[in-house]
Parts: structure tokens; sequence; C-alpha cells
């Protein structure tokens, strides 16, 4: 998301941070002092972020797992959210507990860094440039292999996609074409909300804020101007 920061940065007061347990943040911890890797907690640990910066209301921008986070947030902390942006964010349940399980024992297994590698090779790039691959390809072989099975498992949580949320704020939902992005699914986005805006690209990967990046900038800069945002 660097360069979505750099971009928006420009004209607006933009601020990144470090998901709990993720970069430089420390670890979330339950009253016993536990690691505590929830949806619950990295929503919370946003609003904090808001409230140390003064900030009331915020345009949010999430990527993959942020997306789950951005809507964490809208569950419990509706009125700070002037809008939302997600980029390849599942934003209802996709994914099956065998799935969860298989994906959570190679993050954690001796094999991690082969899996990880296979699944960049794996993924289409048909617009990233072989900098920007390996930059991306560096990125989950850095993360802590525990931070990352954690993440994962609070992402795909059951108990909070059983939790009903509706955005009461404008939604932008932008997808690369991908076969669990069902037709069933995309109807479940569009109902989250009064004004929520679908859009599904063909020929990016999972990365598209790097494949296309200036189409994305103008995309969410419409969307915001459209709506006085």
């Amino acid at each position: 998301m660097s360069r979505q920061f750099a971009h928006f940065r420009k004209t607006r007061r933009t601020l990144s941070l470090d998901l709990p347990g993720h970069g430089q943040s420390l670890a979330p911890t339950d009253a016993a002092g536990n690691a505590a890797h929830t949806m619950a907690a990295y929503a919370d640990a946003v609003a904090r972020t808001m409230d140390a910066h003064g900030i009331d209301q915020a345009i949010l921008m999430g990527h993959s797992n942020g997306g789950a986070v951005v809507r964490e947030l809208m569950r419990r902390h509706p009125a700070r959210i002037a809008g939302a942006v997600t980029l390849d964010s599942a934003l209802q349940a996709v994914f099956d507990a065998e799935t969860i399980e298989f994906f959570c024992n190679a993050l954690s297994g001796a094999g991690r860094e082969a899996f990880l590698a296979q699944m960049a090779q794996d993924e289409p790039w048909p617009q990233t440039s072989p900098q920007d691959f390996a930059r991306i390809q560096a990125g989950p072989q850095r993360t802590d292999p525990g931070v990352q099975v954690a993440s994962f498992r609070a992402a795909a949580d059951p108990e909070i996609w059983s939790k009903e949320v509706e955005f009461l704020s404008p939604l932008l939902v932008v997808h690369a074409e991908q076969p669990f992005w069902t037709q069933d699914y995309r109807a479940a986005v569009r109902s989250l909300g009064a004004d929520v805006e679908l859009v599904v690209w063909e020929g990016v990967g999972h990365h598209l804020q790097w494949e296309r990046t200036e189409e994305l900038h103008q995309l969410v800069e419409e969307w915001m101007a459209e709506r006085g945002l």
C-alpha cells in the first residue's frame, strides 16, 4: 500500500499503520497476557490510532485481510468510517474449514518458504515488473510464521462472518477476477449497504494495487469526488 500512501498524502492527511503484531507494532494480548490475534483487536487498534491522532472519521483502505479489518471496524465503530475502500478482500466468508487448515498447516510447517514461493509463482502477475514481484514475494517471507497463521485464522474466524454488518458509509470494493468471487458473493457484497460500488478487474492478480497503480488512484479519486468525501 506504499504507493497509495505516497499518492494520497499529496492532497490529504494520510496515515499508514502496522496492525498489532505486524511490522513494528506489538502483538495484541488478552487479559492473561497471551497473544490474541482477532479482528476485534485489529479494528480496535485502528480506532485507537485515530484517537491518538485526533481523527474522528476517516476514509479507510485495506488490502486482502485488511478488508476484513475494515468490515469489523464498521461493525464495532461505524461512526468512525466516512468511507471505505477494500482491495481484493473477502467481505463474506469464502473459505471452508478444510481450506483454512490446509493454509495454516502450510504456513507453519517445515516447507513454509517453498509453499510461499510456489504461491507467488502460481499467482498471475500479468502487469507486475520483476522488481515489484521481488518486493511482493519478499513480504510474506519476512513475516513471522506465528503472526501469519494467527492473522489468517482471525480473518477466517466463523464468528466474525456470522455477525451481520451494514456499511452506513460509502464502500468501494475492487477485486481481481477470481473463481471464488462468485455471482452469489458479488450480490452479497452489493447488499452490504446503500452505497456499494463493486469493480472487478480482469488480467490482474491479488496485488492489483501494484499492477494498475495509476488506474486505481484515478478510480478512488473519482469515487471520493462523486460522494464529496
